[in-house]
């Protein structure tokens, strides 16, 4: 896997990046272990900010209110409480809008 970190200067314009590769475990594609989250954004798309936006990612992704309908996601840790996915969610949204995403290009990637 690659795992890309962008940075911006103070003024939102892009100062670079690095790429880090690491090798991903067999058992952590076919499984979540329990102590683990993965995917976050997925838990980040089921918050209620996300209703907000475009008319709502909820709707436009097709998705249910309860993590326990996706399998993968819901194997292990469904919750991290230093973890606020509903701001997580906000955090993302205002990086797509800075990086000049517009409504309709949040949906299409």
């Amino acid at each position: 896997g690659k795992f890309i970190r962008i940075h911006f200067t103070s003024s939102g314009k892009l100062a670079g990046c690095d790429i880090v590769s690491y090798l991903l475990e067999k058992s952590r594609i076919t499984e979540q272990q329990e102590v683990e989250r993965s995917y976050h954004i997925f838990y980040q798309l089921l918050q209620e900010y996300g209703n907000g936006i475009g008319g709502g990612f909820k709707a436009k992704c097709h998705l249910s209110d309860d993590i326990y309908d996706y399998i993968y996601v819901s194997q292990g840790k469904t919750k991290v409480e230093s973890i606020d996915d509903n701001e997580e969610l906000e955090y993302t949204e205002d990086a797509f809008t800075v990086l000049g995403f517009g409504e309709q290009e949040k949906f299409d990637c």
